[in-house]
C-alpha cells in the first residue's frame, strides 16, 4: 500500500534478532522493495527493542523516509511515539503501515493500515492441532492456514 500511494523511500522497524517472525517480514519487506525497483537503505532499518528488553523503544536517525513499514503494530506504536517526541505526525510527515491488527489502547489504533491476522482462527488451529499431537519437534510443512488481509486505515499519505 506505501508504493501504491506513491512511496519510494520506506524504511523498516523491527529488531532482527528478536525473533524468526520478525525476520520473515524482513525478508517480506526487502523482496517487495526490490521487485519495485527501490533500495533498502541500512539506516532506515531500525530496530524496535535492545538485548531480550520487551518494553519498546524506537531511536530516529536524522534523516527520515516519508514511510515505515513494522513488523508488528506494537513496533508501528513504538515509532509513533518516537515520531511524536520529534514534533512529527502519521500520516501528513511519516506514513505507516504494519502488520497484525492488534493495536489497542494507543493513539494509533484504529488509524493504521496494516495487514490483519485472523487470531482467533489461529488460536483455534494451534489448540486443535496439539490435542492432535500434531506438533512437535521436526514438524514442517503446511499444517493450518489462516486468513489475512489488508485493512486499509488512515495512516498512509499520498504522496
Amino acid at each position: 500500500e506505501l508504493i501504491r500511494a506513491g512511496h519510494r523511500e520506506i524504511g523498516f522497524v523491527g529488531s532482527l534478532d528478536y525473533s524468526k517472525n520478525i525476520i520473515d517480514r524482513y525478508y517480506g519487506y526487502k523482496k517487495c522493495m526490490r521487485e519495485n525497483g527501490l533500495s533498502v537503505r541500512k539506516e532506515w532499518v531500525l530496530p524496535d527493542r535492545y538485548g531480550k528488553e520487551e518494553r519498546g523503544l524506537v531511536v530516529l536517525p536524522d534523516t527520515l523516509p516519508t514511510a515505515f513499514v513494522t513488523s508488528s503494530d506494537w513496533a508501528a506504536s513504538y515509532l509513533y511515539d518516537a515520531l511524536q517526541e520529534r514534533g512529527l505526525s502519521v500520516p501528513e510527515d511519516i506514513s505507516i503501515a504494519s502488520y497484525a491488527d492488534y493495536l489497542y489502547n494507543h493513539p494509533l489504533a484504529g488509524r493504521l493500515t496494516t495487514y490483519h491476522v485472523d487470531m482467533e482462527h489461529m488460536a483455534r488451529c494451534a489448540v486443535r492441532l496439539v490435542i492432535r499431537g500434531l506438533i512437535g519437534p521436526g514438524s514442517t510443512g503446511v499444517i493450518c492456514e489462516v486468513d489475512s488481509h489488508m485493512v486499509l486505515r488512515d495512516s498512509i499519505r499520498k504522496i
